[in-house]
């Protein structure tokens, strides 16, 4: 897939890609790539989400992760469950939701973090 457009919508980064296909998948239906997979996903109303792959350092400051000033976004994955909650792709701006990360630590979010970690 190709980002075309990233912006932040309050907390929440909203984008627009493009989804390399083949000329055989544009031409006969045929899938020979990737792309082609994704969006034959698509257009058969499956849900594909969207998770980011980064790199940088981290510490614990005040009972807190802080990520440090050196992280680097790697790339973009197309995933069946994104690790971000509501980072599905949707070819209609609509169904946009947007996500706001709990701060407390008794949150149900931050437990089923924890329950997918553990598992």
């Amino acid at each position: 897939m190709n980002i075309i457009e990233l912006h932040w919508e309050g907390h929440t980064l909203v984008g627009k890609m493009e989804i390399e296909t083949s000329e055989a998948f544009r031409r006969f239906g045929a899938i020979t790539c990737l792309g082609d997979m994704v969006a034959n996903h698509l257009i058969n109303g499956l849900k594909i989400g969207v998770s980011s792959r980064g790199v940088g350092s981290v510490e614990q400051r005040f009972g807190k992760l802080i990520v440090g000033d050196d992280f680097e976004l790697i790339c973009w994955d197309v995933v069946s469950e994104p690790s971000t909650p509501n980072a599905w792709i949707s070819t209609d701006e609509k169904e946009i939701q947007t996500y706001v990360e709990e701060k407390r630590k008794d949150s149900p979010l931050i437990f089923e973090k924890f329950e997918k970690y553990n598992d």
